[in-house]
């Protein structure tokens, strides 16, 4: 199984044990900017859709990331996205400090 396999069914499997059923998954193959990424994911909570990229430029080093633990930190962004919303709203953050928050 490819690394990116083990991702995509990795994310899957994480969404229907943390209860996201609600959202809906997409997944593509892309050159992202940074060579160091493995993966990212991008949402959008009016549609409840999370739009996986995985990094095809990814250059495995030292510190290569598990794809799993890609996955199990991606999908995590899903399940907190909804909360982070809410208190950015409720307390007024910025964008840069409920990022912080939620990493």
């Amino acid at each position: 199984m490819t690394p990116y396999s083990r991702f995509k069914r990795r994310c899957l499997r994480l969404r229907d044990t943390l209860g996201l059923g609600d959202w809906r998954f997409e997944f593509e193959r892309t050159m992202l900017s940074d060579p160091e990424t493995c993966a990212e994911v991008t949402l959008n909570l009016e549609q409840k859709l999370a739009k996986f990229a995985w990094n095809r430029g990814y250059r495995k080093g030292e510190g290569a990331q598990d794809p799993a633990d890609t996955a199990a930190h991606e999908t995590l962004h899903v399940a907190l996205f909804e909360l982070l919303c809410a208190a950015a709203s409720a307390h007024k953050y910025d964008g840069p400090r409920v990022e912080a928050l939620e990493h």
